[in-house]
């Protein structure tokens, strides 16, 4: 006796299937009325400003936090004894470790307190 491999019955249902909807006519969808999907993509394209604006101030006053100090401080980042705390620096310090993250941090730029370390980490 001869036997057909499931996958070429299974291959056949498929093309049975498709030629049954191929041969339906086609019709027209309309979901929802184009005019509301423009105000729908207004708002959200405003919406998409203003987070971006929030998450690029939120970004900066991180940073600005993280490098804050005084005259000394700044002399000692400009002539590189102590680091300049970038963006980059900060993603790895909050994916570290504790309390490895925390301490690094502390150790780039002394002037933090520990409750200024958990502002940035918060």
């Amino acid at each position: 006796r001869a036997q057909t491999f499931s996958g070429d019955l299974t291959l056949q249902r498929l093309l049975g299937e498709i030629s049954y909807v191929c041969a339906l006519p086609p019709q027209e969808l309309v979901l929802t009325d184009p005019s509301a999907i423009r105000g729908i993509a207004d708002q959200l394209r405003k919406s998409k400003k203003e987070d971006l604006a929030k998450m690029a101030d939120s970004i900066n006053q991180t940073i600005l936090l993280a490098n804050k100090g005084d005259a000394i401080q700044w002399t000692k980042r400009k002539g590189g004894q102590l680091a300049n705390i970038s963006f980059n620096a900060l993603v790895a310090a909050l994916m570290a470790q504790e309390p490895e993250g925390s301490q690094s941090l502390q150790r780039a730029n002394p002037a933090l307190s520990t409750e200024e370390v958990a502002g940035i980490f918060a």
